[in-house]
């Protein structure tokens, strides 16, 4: 759906940004610009608000992080917003809340959370039970009936079916994904590397944002690429810290 797909985009469009603004070479960065350019374009008109909030989280850490000027953008973007927007996308940002309060969707979307507070009231530490909100017949008040199987919401959903224990193991994943990206990204001096690590930093935080008004953190088809992610840099993480015990070895030994 264009949900995933917005989320999706906003997570792994951050890793190639990371690596435009770490390289020095200008053909890399020619090659690397073509993808960044799409895939915003492309995100601004899949009209997913929970893209548009992961596409701003992503950028806004790379900003802190690495390049001001990014950082720039996003305050200059907020602060001008309804002027510098295709008219569409500002069309569809200036619905979820009009002069009548909150649109429809967003309606739902909070009625759906009361609905799953129900639940983690009645079992709050071990859950519904796995992939439980698939066979509930999520009914938002005050909407003729309407059947919904998602709430909408990683974190609630996932308290929902885990308990407040499964959703701090996976908040728990999250910040260890988020721990061996600073540690990569503070330790090593090639520009890969960094690369790397600044960019899950900025994967894992788009995520995590995406997920504020979606599900998608279960999906492998979001999330996948991200463990990847993770993998290759606790494995340059891994051999960095190896070579670094050779050297001091060395070091010893001569000494």
């Amino acid at each position: 759906g264009g949900n995933e797909l917005a989320v999706y985009l906003a997570m792994y469009v951050v890793v190639i940004l990371s690596l435009f603004l770490h390289t020095q070479s200008l053909v890399l960065k020619g090659l690397l610009s073509v993808p960044i350019i799409l895939t915003y374009y492309c995100i601004l008109f899949l009209f997913s608000r929970s893209g548009y909030l992961a596409a701003v989280v992503g950028c806004a850490v790379i900003g802190i992080m690495k390049n001001k000027t990014v950082l720039i953008g996003i305050i200059v973007l907020i602060i001008s917003w309804q002027s510098l927007l295709p008219v569409a996308v500002k069309e569809r940002i200036e619905m979820t809340k009009n002069e009548e309060g909150y649109d429809g969707t967003i309606q739902q979307r909070f009625g759906m959370w009361e609905f799953g507070k129900e639940i983690i009231i009645a079992s709050p530490f071990l859950g519904a039970g796995v992939n439980a909100a698939h066979f509930i017949n999520i009914t938002p008040e005050g909407f003729g009936g309407q059947v919904w199987h998602s709430f909408h919401n990683a974190y609630l959903q996932q308290a929902v079916e885990t308990g407040l224990v499964g959703l701090a193991i996976y908040l728990w994943i999250f910040t260890l994904m988020l721990l061996i990206a600073w540690r990569l990204y503070r330790a090593t001096d090639e520009w890969f590397d960094k690369a790397l690590g600044l960019g899950l930093m900025a994967c894992v935080m788009a995520c995590l944002a995406g997920n504020i008004a979606g599900g998608y953190w279960n999906y492998l088809s979001v999330v996948g690429h991200m463990y990847v992610l993770a993998g290759l840099a606790m494995d340059s993480l891994i051999n960095l810290e190896k070579a670094k015990a050779t050297s001091q070895a060395k070091k010893e030994k001569i000494s």
